[in-house]
């Protein structure tokens, strides 16, 4: 089976790409998603912006269908991180005048899973925006690039309805907060000799995909676990035969102590007792070791990099 490594930029250079209607809303820059999106934000931010570093985000899958003279690519996994990528994309092109030249190839990136998110794509990338515009705003709140996008006249209010666009327009925020004072970071974006970010399409048109697939790959319809992310990312920090024991010996352990009754919906969520264990662990060692110095909100609080820094 062939895969190809690609940049977003290459992957729009040969397709039009349209998130299927079948696919959920933009969920990484929902509220909730807040520790989620900065620690992705903050991986490409540092790749960027050093020559000396890359990362790659592993494979999109996609159906290439040809339209007239193009080619239109439905990502079956990878919606996600595929229209991060076109957020980061634009606001590099506008914040260093370049979306004029940039403007053509993002409106190959469309949404076909509701009118609104599919108007509000085309709109941000048709239309001028000056960032400098933001310290127009005389409250400290309204000081955001959201803000300045909806006071825009070509932003309908209906638009704030749209879970997709109010995910978007909090991306939008969190990405120009890491790059708002850089400069000619764009053109090492679209890099094609040494991309910063890259991942591995693979194309799936020779495996007959029909809706009824893009439904139970997608049936979920809901991001990971908060136990699964840190999950995915301790094994990240475990030899093989210590991370093995998260689904063995650690696992039984806790099931030990599932209790006698299931939840009404007949699970026992030991996940959720897990995490617990490990967040009260690791706080308290922190604690114990002087080495926590964070004044956060506890929600607000990533485990992972308390974990890291006392082991």
């Amino acid at each position: 089976m062939k895969n190809n490594r690609y940049t977003f930029w290459k992957l729009l250079d040969e397709n039009i790409i349209e998130i299927p209607i079948i696919q959920r809303d933009y969920a990484q820059g929902r509220t909730d998603e807040k520790r989620i999106r900065d620690k992705f934000l903050d991986a490409l931010c540092e790749v960027i912006k050093d020559e000396t570093k890359s990362i790659n985000l592993d494979f999109v899958y996609g159906e290439i269908k040809k339209e007239g003279e193009n080619k239109k690519l439905t990502p079956l996994d990878g919606q996600q991180r595929l229209t991060t990528l076109f957020l980061l994309h634009w606001y590099l092109a506008t914040k260093e005048n370049r979306l004029s030249e940039a403007s053509k190839k993002l409106q190959k990136f469309t949404y076909e899973t509701r009118v609104s998110s599919r108007e509000f794509c085309k709109a941000l990338t048709t239309n001028k925006i000056d960032l400098l515009d933001i310290d127009n705003f005389i409250d400290e709140k309204d000081k955001k690039l959201s803000k300045l996008i909806e006071d825009k006249n070509w932003f309908f209010k209906s638009w704030k309805k749209d879970p997709t666009i109010k995910s978007m327009l909090n991306m939008i925020d969190s990405i120009h907060e890491r790059f708002k004072n850089s400069t000619g970071l764009f053109d090492k974006l679209i890099c094609n000799e040494k991309p910063p970010i890259t991942f591995d399409f693979l194309p799936l048109n020779d495996f007959n995909l029909t809706d009824e697939l893009y439904i139970k790959m997608n049936a979920r319809g809901k991001p990971l676990t908060e136990f699964e992310n840190f999950k995915s990312n301790l094994v990240e920090l475990f030899e093989p035969q210590t991370a093995s024991k998260l689904d063995n010996e650690w696992t039984d352990l806790f099931w030990s102590f599932k209790g006698d009754e299931p939840n009404k919906d007949g699970y026992y969520y030991i996940d959720d007792k897990f995490l617990n264990f490990f967040n009260n662990f690791i706080i308290n060692l922190g604690l114990t070791s002087d080495k926590l110095n964070e004044k956060k909100d506890l929600k607000d609080i990533y485990i992972m990099d308390i974990y890291k820094n006392i082991l």
